[in-house]
């Protein structure tokens, strides 16, 4: 999470997040390798700048993918999922010790992603990726003050997968 804002809030030009999600897509591959489906999780994310703050919400969204390139037992995908996130909130203190409060009933969100699959047999696969993602967060309180600001970043992820 990386919103200039924040940034110059908790007074640090690069917070990090490491946060964790749960949840899932479901949907269809065709024999092109295209995949259409839904997604959807609930997620959490900390950061340490020179102050510290979490956040957490929902997310819902279409997800589109493409398997470019496909041999037993191996896979590599790019895709894009937009959608929204809910219930979102964003918490700390800054490096004063003042506190930080946002939260939000909907917001729209997007991700591009790229990972690769490999299948342990059968079904199931293991996926490793990374991927840029965009949250943008229309009306947000940061110690009194009300903007729009763009939450972004770089992200990873793990997964397992059954594919059927």
């Amino acid at each position: 999470l990386t919103p200039t804002t924040l940034m110059s809030t908790i007074g640090s030009s690069s917070p990090i997040a490491i946060g964790h999600a749960f949840g899932g897509e479901f949907g269809r591959f065709f024999d092109s390798g295209v995949f259409f489906g839904l997604r959807g999780g609930y997620g959490m994310a900390s950061a340490s700048g020179t102050g510290n703050f979490a956040s957490s919400e929902i997310l819902t969204s279409f997800a589109f993918d493409y398997e470019y390139f496909f041999h037993y037992p191996f896979a590599l995908d790019v895709g894009i999922t937009l959608g929204a996130a809910y219930l979102g909130r964003i918490s700390g203190t800054d490096s004063a010790g003042t506190a930080i409060s946002s939260s939000y009933v909907v917001a729209p969100e997007g991700t591009i992603r790229f990972w690769g699959v490999y299948y342990m047999g059968g079904v199931f696969g293991i996926s490793l990726g990374v991927g840029f993602r965009a949250l943008f967060v229309p009306a947000v309180d940061l110690v009194g003050t009300t903007t729009a600001l763009w939450l972004g970043g770089g992200l990873a992820h793990a997964s397992l997968i059954i594919r059927f």
